[in-house]
């Protein structure tokens, strides 16, 4: 469930996504409001779960993580989620985990040094027990890493696709 919010509140969400540094002067001079307006805007966020916390962005090959991919998961119909995604958690490559619908149970994001590390950190998931498969998608570049909010006003139309067809269909 999502709390509503207006216009100015998305444009303050749209400058932390962009400069997450930002000083409420510097956002209130961005939307057009006061430094105290702002900082109770950003604290109403932060209360009602829409901001559920500030980071860093680290690139990890500049610190020798060469090697990103995604790891699709199988696991056995018994195995007991809880328990399993403890034990995923329990290593430190896995930068993401998703639950999936489809043939597999998760999905996973990983950062390793180098191929071999990759090979060892999957023999550690297959150990794991209820694993039943595992496959491996290495990332060769990232085209769109994005910290943004999808536009809502935007409307996509498709090429090929009939123009009554997409309206009635609606923003995607």
């Amino acid at each position: 469930m999502s709390a509503p919010i207006d216009f100015i509140d998305r444009q303050i969400l749209q400058a932390l996504l962009s400069k997450g540094r930002s000083t409420f002067a510097e956002l209130a001079a961005q939307v057009g409001l006061t430094a105290p307006t702002v900082h109770d805007r950003v604290k109403k966020l932060e209360r009602t779960g829409i901001i559920e916390g500030y980071s860093t962005s680290v690139n990890p090959s500049a610190l020798g993580y060469e090697i990103s991919a995604f790891i699709a998961i199988t696991t056995a119909a018994s195995v007991t989620s809880r328990e399993y995604e403890s034990r995923l958690g329990d290593i430190s490559e896995i930068q993401e985990c998703f639950g999936v619908a489809g043939e597999e149970t998760y999905m996973v994001r990983v950062i390793t040094k180098n191929p071999r590390s990759l090979e060892l950190l999957l023999q550690r998931i297959k150990g794991i027990p209820g694993t039943l498969s595992t496959k491996a998608t290495v990332v060769l570049s990232t085209t769109i890493n994005r910290h943004t909010l999808p536009l809502e006003e935007e409307v996509r139309e498709f090429p090929g696709e009939p123009r009554a067809l997409a309206s009635s269909h609606g923003a995607r």
